[in-house]
């Protein structure tokens, strides 16, 4: 994902991920893609009115629910927390290594963005 400075799935995120399930390897893939379940691509493919985040109004793309969204502003500290005080929190970092895809899937439940998509499916 250009946007995330990522050119493919990286050695680490191939390694990251053998532990994910199918289905939160599933939304990692999506968000390095942006190929996901946020306003932007669903009105990009015609499927949406527009582009904008639902929580605050600005354009919702995969950069903006990660990491600017003022709505989940709480949740992203959290994702900052867990992913240590000395870890640098860039998209690329949190789509890219293990600390960071880790507490990314617990921002991505936390924020109940994926609700539908992701009912049952346990935290790891």
């Amino acid at each position: 994902m250009k946007e995330a400075g990522i050119d493919g799935p990286s050695p680490v995120f191939m390694r990251s991920s053998g532990g994910l399930s199918k289905a939160h390897t599933s939304i990692v893939t999506q968000l390095r893609t942006g190929h996901a379940h946020l306003n932007r691509h669903w009105w990009r493919i015609g499927l949406r009115e527009g582009p904008d985040c639902d929580e605050c109004g600005e354009e919702e793309t995969v950069k903006h629910f990660v990491m600017e969204c003022r709505g989940y502003r709480s949740q992203r500290q959290r994702m900052k927390r867990a992913m240590g005080k000395d870890a640098e929190f860039t998209l690329a970092t949190v789509l890219g290594t293990e600390k960071g895809v880790a507490a990314l899937i617990d921002y991505v439940q936390e924020t109940r963005r994926w609700t539908g998509f992701m009912r049952g499916i346990r935290p790891i």
